[in-house]
């Protein structure tokens, strides 16, 4: 990826960033994790020529728009500029593992997280496209 101009992340390794242009938040992010790859960027046709280039190197299948990943839902509202992740499955999985299903609901302390830097930077459209790199990694 780095020869393709990415830079990984130090925070995430699995996270390769790329910057389009000068112009705020015009980035690709590109995210690899075992033999699937999920590439995100405000403009659909960045994703279409990443796209493009890895599959030329490649053995990919295009497994169109994302709605999961890593037992993450991805949720949009194109109209209203949004995206987000849910782990509802996730969390119910865990639940009934550990036969907690029933269990009483209590509050977090403190403040509830918000990604509003990330909702800034994935203002308006976010494209994200899951691919499959079929053995190639």
């Amino acid at each position: 990826m780095k020869s393709r101009g990415f830079t990984r992340s130090m925070e995430d390794l699995c996270v390769y960033l790329k910057r389009m242009s000068n112009e705020v938040f015009s980035l690709i992010i590109l995210v690899l994790y075992v033999d699937d790859m999920l590439i995100a960027a405000k403009d659909k046709s960045k994703v279409e020529k990443v796209k493009a280039q890895l599959s030329a190197e490649f053995s990919m299948k295009d497994l169109g728009p994302a709605k999961r990943i890593l037992g993450m839902e991805i949720h949009r509202d194109v109209k209203g500029g949004r995206l987000w992740l849910t782990q509802g499955k996730y969390t119910r999985k865990v639940l009934e593992k550990f036969n907690m299903l029933d269990a009483k609901l209590v509050g977090t302390p403190g403040k509830s997280f918000q990604a509003s830097t990330l909702n800034s930077i994935l203002s308006n459209r976010c494209y994200g496209e899951r691919v499959d790199v079929e053995g190639s990694l």
